[in-house]
């Protein structure tokens, strides 16, 4: 597949991108460039790729070794920004593994340590990880400062980023004109990007808001959507299959709704996935059950 002009270089800085876009040719290309023996610098930008690839759709101890290495390579090159960014990085995944104490220290600690546009970036990263762990108030000073900084950045993919994270905490504190906005902005930025993997997920967000205003078809609607898009992509999506459980749980469609969440644990269970979400699924079979 040729490279996405609107991405950076698929080396070192533009590995990370790409991770969040196409996994599985930013896994390839951070693999070949490892294997040319790179500086210290450069190589830590292909372990924190492989690491965020990992954390999102394979095995999360593995994530965290990779991410650990990388983070020791970034110390080893000198620079303190790319080792905050690591560390971060790294915090988020100590998160989805369940070793939540470590990751919030992980997380302080980056924030600590960084300044400037990164700051915003480490800032939208612990929101999002207090978000995940119901400390909604908490995360959402986080984002807000993040949207902040990242839109005066002129940092697009970042920005909706952050303005993802913002519209999931704000929907769980009942704002939803908040979050949709913040989801149709998210969504537009990620397709102006090139973002194919969080376009994707951009749809996921939106089935959830319609599902939580009661609008069911427009739901199944964007996750049958949001589906095909991860299909074509070649990755499964944990997530995904717990909205789609809600969903047809709603439209009454109890063993659909448990055949799903079967599939999707039987999955994460082969690739060593998320705690989070592995503990989120089995929830969801045994609502479905």
């Amino acid at each position: 597949m040729p490279a996405d002009p609107q991405l950076p270089r698929p080396d070192g800085p533009g590995l990370l991108p790409l991770a969040l876009s196409r996994p599985k040719e930013a896994l390839g290309r951070a693999r070949d460039l490892l294997a040319t023996g790179p500086p210290p610098l450069e190589a830590s930008f292909a372990r924190q790729a492989i690491g965020i690839v990992l954390r999102e759709f394979g095995d999360i101890d593995a994530a965290v070794r990779e991410l650990e290495t990388a983070r020791h390579l970034a110390r080893r090159s000198g620079s303190a920004e790319r080792e905050a960014d690591v560390r971060a990085t790294l915090g988020v995944a100590l998160a989805f593994a369940g070793r939540t104490t470590a990751a919030r220290n992980t997380l302080d600690a980056a924030v600590r340590q960084s300044s400037g546009h990164l700051h915003g970036r480490i800032l939208l990263r612990r929101g999002g990880v207090l978000s995940t762990l119901g400390h909604h108030r908490d995360a959402l000073n986080d984002l807000n400062s993040a949207v902040v900084a990242l839109r005066a950045a002129g940092d697009p993919i970042w920005e909706a980023r952050a303005r993802t994270e913002r519209a999931t905490c704000n929907l769980a504190l009942g704002a939803v004109t908040r979050a949709a906005a913040d989801l149709r902005r998210a969504e537009e930025l990620f397709n102006a990007t090139g973002q194919e993997l969080e376009s994707a997920d951009a749809i996921v967000h939106r089935g959830v808001l319609a599902l939580r205003i009661g609008d069911l078809p427009e739901a199944l609607a964007c996750f049958d959507h949001a589906a095909e898009r991860f299909a074509r992509l070649g990755l499964p999506d944990p997530t995904l299959s717990v909205q789609r459980c809600a969903a047809l749980l709603a439209a009454g469609l109890p063993r659909d709704a448990l055949d799903e969440a079967h599939a999707a644990l039987s999955q994460l269970e082969r690739s060593r996935g998320q705690a989070t979400k592995k503990a989120e699924l089995e929830l969801a079979a045994a609502d479905c059950a």
